[in-house]
């Protein structure tokens, strides 16, 4: 699994033109918001995770 930026694992939304391949890929599930999306990440041990600046803004660091 790499971090799709180089820094952070990111959390994308469900037809995000950014997702990166499926190999390279973790689903977590469905999510009300990208919050609860990055905790699940983070609790899966992919640290440091964040939303994507595209689809996910509202989560995203940097």
């Amino acid at each position: 699994m790499e971090k799709t930026d180089g820094k952070y694992f990111e959390v994308h939304k469900k037809g995000c033109k950014y997702l990166p391949d499926a190999e390279n890929r973790v689903n977590l599930g469905y999510f009300d918001d990208c919050e609860l999306a990055v905790m699940k990440a983070e609790e899966l041990e992919l640290i440091p995770s964040d939303g994507c600046w595209h689809c996910s803004p509202e989560c995203h660091i940097g």
